[in-house]
């Protein structure tokens, strides 16, 4: 089948790192498909539309400003002489949904929805939050929406009646062959992954350190991610006396990431929401135990032998959390934890209800998701 992707959240050489869950899908997607891709791009990081390719997948650069009808437009044209030549249409995030609101399309029609907005909207910007409640309109458009959680799921099908499926995320395995059990350590070593925004919580987690250390807990926190909280967060540290005791890494490569989260003994995320939480899998999957806060996808596979889940923005209780877990009061060993996790986001399953997605969306008479 020749798929057309179309999306607005996608790596470039301005942005690699953006989007790579849905370069993560298209990549899954072109094992069974010829796959083409329209990346819909901010005009102030593209001038003119250009092709590059990755491997067999083409990727169409395409400018386009959200608040140009102008500029909508024509990105909505370009789409629409390239569905032509294909046999299904696959809009990934709900900025992608702009120039599709007045296209007739003549193909079958995947969304997959990833916002974190339809989950906890406080957390989006004024102006984001206003397009995304316009745009959630179109979402009954498409003949199939895909999403990430049951709790984005339940959100979504409060604006459609069509098949609404539950697809999770890309989630990263650690190597074949490596190590899960953890050596013990002279302290406590967390890890975080995730920018450094409020949404994530760094600030919470400098808190809780400092709490571990009033406690006589000795505890490090490593911090793999990126952000505009970075001076803050080590303001607040250095407040509290642990700036000695927190490391930023910043942006790592996934073999990097990998390797950190084997060498970590509990994953500390005080996240305000997330619509699946993959760095919190990709934890499990390492066979970590986890501290994580509770709202949010991540409640549909962090069990009571993963972690904890955090139901107030506390620090006194995330600290109570990590003392829980490293005091072995959570029962699964790191293998376990890891077995559970890489069985529950295999590979082969999200290839298999992608194909089942398609077919749907393709004949949509008698069947239901």
């Amino acid at each position: 089948m020749r798929v057309l992707v179309v999306t607005t959240w996608f790596p470039g050489p301005w942005a690699p790192g953006s989007g790579i869950f849905n370069l993560r899908d298209v990549e899954l997607l072109a094992l069974d498909h010829e796959v083409t891709v329209v990346h819909l791009v901010p005009p102030t990081q593209l001038a003119q539309a250009r092709v590059d390719q990755l491997g067999r997948i083409a990727v169409h650069r395409v400018p386009m400003a959200v608040r140009s009808p102008r500029s909508i437009r024509r990105a909505r044209r370009y789409i629409a002489e390239l569905a032509l030549e294909h046999d299904l249409l696959h809009s990934m995030a709900i900025s992608s949904l702009l120039p599709l609101g007045g296209t007739a399309l003549k193909v079958p029609w995947v969304h997959t929805e990833h916002w974190s907005g339809f989950l906890a909207p406080e957390t989006a910007p004024i102006g984001v939050r206003a397009m995304g409640s316009l745009l959630a309109r179109r979402l009954k458009r498409p003949d199939v929406v895909v999403t990430v959680s049951e709790a984005l799921a339940s959100a979504v099908r409060r604006h459609r009646a069509g098949p609404t499926m539950v697809i999770p995320n890309h989630v990263m395995l650690p190597p074949s062959g490596a190590a899960l059990e953890r050596e013990q350590a002279d302290h406590i070593r967390l890890i975080a992954v995730g920018g450094i925004i409020q949404r994530k919580g760094p600030i919470m987690a400098v808190r809780a350190l400092a709490g571990l250390r009033a406690r006589g807990y000795p505890a490090t926190l490593r911090w793999i991610g990126e952000g505009p909280l970075r001076d803050e967060v080590m303001s607040t540290a250095a407040q509290l006396g642990v700036a000695d005791r927190i490391e930023l890494e910043g942006s790592l490569a996934p073999e990097e990431v990998s390797h950190g989260l084997l060498g970590a003994d509990v994953f500390l995320l005080p996240t305000e929401g997330e619509t699946f939480g993959v760095s919190i899998a990709e934890a499990l999957t390492h066979g970590l135990s986890v501290v994580v806060g509770s709202r949010g996808g991540q409640g549909e596979f962090v069990g009571p032998a993963d972690g904890v889940l955090v139901a107030a923005q506390d620090p006194g209780l995330y600290t109570d959390a990590v003392i829980a877990v490293v005091g072995s009061r959570t029962p699964a060993t790191p293998t376990e934890i890891a077995r559970r996790a890489q069985q529950r986001f295999a590979p082969e399953f999200r290839r298999a209800e992608y194909l089942r997605a398609y077919h749907l969306a393709g004949n949509p008479e008698g069947h239901s998701a």
